[in-house]
């Protein structure tokens, strides 16, 4: 596989930092999520710098342990609720967010608010946000989900309308939503139809 390249001293740290902590098919994945987020910068006329930035941060703990992911939080004032203490997996992202902050210096709130929601998407994400989101779903070697499906959700002419597929893809995958993710959804489903 390619390796994607660094555009910016920060991307250039983030990438160093990426291969030291990540397994290969977990540094792989952040591979392929940062081309799908930046070809949907590219498609939507965002800025693809920033779009990269988050995409490359996204998992960056990600295969810290449960400890690690709860001590951290705890120390870098991350909430910590019942819901993260049953599936500390669930930390990666606001972790990710608050060492993008901290250690690396980004202070771009847009960025920090794709890291933190990419998992599980949130209310106020905005397009850097929900391309993060949509990319780490629909990124080619996503197991368990469908290449057909996969393509329908790009093949949407509004990044919204990709946004609203990956969550019914993913209610259908596990049977419901978290509350961020259904709040997202009604948020653009009424955006659509209000014409926002």
């Amino acid at each position: 596989m390619t390796t994607f390249a660094p555009t910016n001293s920060i991307d250039l740290k983030l990438e160093r930092w990426a291969r030291r902590c990540l397994s290969a098919p977990r540094f792989d994945h952040t591979q392929r999520v940062v081309a799908a987020a930046e070809r949907l910068a590219d498609r939507f006329a965002h800025d693809r710098a920033r779009v990269r930035t988050a995409a490359l941060a996204h998992d960056i703990d990600r295969e810290r342990t449960p400890a690690r992911l709860i001590a951290s939080s705890v120390a870098w004032g991350v909430p910590v609720g019942a819901t993260e203490l049953r599936n500390p997996v669930l930390l990666h992202g606001p972790v990710a967010s608050a060492r993008l902050r901290l250690q690396f210096g980004v202070d771009d709130a847009s960025i920090l608010a794709a890291v933190r929601d990419h998992t599980l998407g949130g209310p106020d994400l905005d397009a850097i946000g929900w391309m993060l989101y949509v990319a780490d779903y629909c990124e080619p070697g996503r197991s368990g989900n469908d290449s057909a499906e996969r393509e329908c959700i790009l093949c949407a002419e509004r990044l919204e309308a990709m946004v609203i597929a990956v969550t019914r893809a993913t209610e259908r995958r596990f049977g419901s939503l978290a509350v961020a993710t259904r709040t997202m959804r009604e948020r653009l489903t009424r955006g659509a139809t209000d014409g926002e």
